[in-house]
């Protein structure tokens, strides 16, 4: 990165956002994990077990809201406001439009026809309302996402830092006083509070940027952007339909098909909120590279894009293995500090840390693939990802959480391959693409 440093301003903007992104999502990462393995602590395994299948699946239905828009935001904001704030607006607007309506729809069909699924799912009663607080959680954290995403294509890492503090401090405070008066569904409700009161203030952080560039907030959608979202937030929204859905599914056939079924999801979840540790340096800076790598694209320096993306790949493989190695030698004593429940499957955690390193570079060859155009290659390395991984969760179901965990870290090796091939070819190609007489 150093090295990357002296070479372009590429690497200077993404390590300034990333210093803003990394406070913002750093202390909200921080707070998420705290209160998880707080409520892993308080709930036990089992009632943990329905906190995890219920947050798989709030984020699984919020992908029908968004629709692809986040990946969208950040690939051609940084592109149509060359031409004009309000350009960038009208493709806004469009983008929530569209996820208003779903909304709307998701909202009606989950309390009509879905809410007795959510229910069985769940393992709760049918007439429960902790399905209601879900769609609700669902709709919220959807706007959220979106609006954060948007903050973050227009390069305003300090405003999320300013929400993220806002939001952390409220899940703080809020969140353990609720799960201790109300249980699960105390904790779900404080969740869906803090969210709502966090995507108010995210609204507001854009609206002011949005006057103080002399623009609109919204303008009428521009509906010729449609093949935008149909050429690259088709397959983007694709390929985020595959990856949660699949989480959330191999742990509900965990949760059916193994003895005790519903603690080994509590288990699994439990390691994979502490796998968020090894790869949280590689997410947050991976986020705030795509709308520099974006720009980079739009700007034809194809090799420069290629070059950043490596080294960022590289160092965030060595972070992740600095933060993964304690964290290997300790999960034998992480584990017994929430009960005996989780003490005896520390195994998991291992393979789940190992996993984490793993994914810490692949995504940033995923997002230099995503602002090359080759979406639909990320959508097809996740077909084998998500067999792989359904596979392993039916087939050794009687093992728990192992199936899930060895399923993952065998998807996410098999996937990474399939990146790296195509990735250390560019440069061959680049140079042939600039021969003299080369098409």
């Amino acid at each position: 990165m150093i090295a990357a440093l002296g070479r372009s301003d590429a690497a200077r903007r993404i390590l300034r956002m990333t210093g803003w992104t990394m406070v913002a999502f750093a202390v909200e990462k921080a707070a998420s994990i705290a209160i998880v393995l707080f409520l892993a602590e308080l709930l036990g395994a089992r009632d943990y077990g329905r906190f995890v299948l219920a947050q798989g699946l709030v984020s699984s239905l919020q992908i029908l809201v968004v629709l692809g828009a986040g990946p969208v935001f950040t690939k051609y904001i940084p592109v149509l406001r060359k031409e004009s704030f309000r350009r960038a607006v009208e493709l806004i607007s469009l983008c929530l439009t569209l996820a208003f309506g779903v909304a709307v729809v998701l909202t009606l069909i989950a309390l009509t026809a879905g809410r007795a699924a959510m229910a069985d799912a769940l393992v709760v009663p049918r007439d429960s309302a902790l399905p209601i607080w879900l769609i609700g959680w669902v709709v919220i954290s959807a706007g959220s996402n979106m609006v954060t995403t948007l903050l973050l294509a227009f390069e305003r890492g300090r405003a999320l830092g300013l929400a993220a503090a806002f939001g952390s401090a409220l899940t703080v405070l809020v969140v353990p006083a609720f799960a201790h008066l109300a249980g699960l569904q105390g904790a779900i409700i404080a969740l869906v509070g803090v969210e709502a009161l966090k995507l108010l203030c995210l609204v507001g952080l854009f609206v002011a940027f949005a006057h103080r560039q002399g623009g609109p907030v919204l303008a009428r959608p521009r509906f010729g952007d449609l093949s935008l979202m149909m050429r690259f937030g088709l397959p983007v929204f694709l390929s985020s339909a595959v990856w949660g859905p699949a989480m959330w599914l191999a742990q509900l056939i965990v949760s059916t098909r193994s003895p005790d079924g519903l603690s080994q999801v509590g288990v699994f979840g439990l390691s994979n909120t502490v796998m968020g540790l090894v790869i949280l340096v590689s997410s947050l800076s991976n986020r705030a590279a795509v709308p520099v790598l974006s720009s980079l694209e739009a700007d034809g320096r194809r090799f420069e894009l290629w070059r950043v993306s490596r080294t960022m790949s590289l160092t965030q493989i060595g972070v992740s293995s600095l933060v993964a190695v304690p964290l290997a030698v300790a999960t034998p004593w992480i584990v017994v500090a929430f009960g005996p429940e989780f003490a005896s499957h520390w195994p998991i955690l291992l393979i789940m840390v190992g996993t984490g390193v793993l994914l810490s570079g692949q995504t940033a060859l995923g997002n230099y693939f995503l602002v090359t155009g080759r979406q639909g290659f990320i959508l097809l390395s996740l077909l084998p990802w998500a067999a792989i991984l359904l596979s392993a969760s039916w087939i050794f179901s009687a093992y728990g959480a192992y199936a899930i965990a060895l399923g993952l870290l065998v998807a996410s090796l098999i996937r990474t391959l399939m990146f790296l091939v195509p990735f250390l070819a560019v440069p061959a190609i680049l140079r042939t693409r600039d021969k003299p007489g080369a098409a």
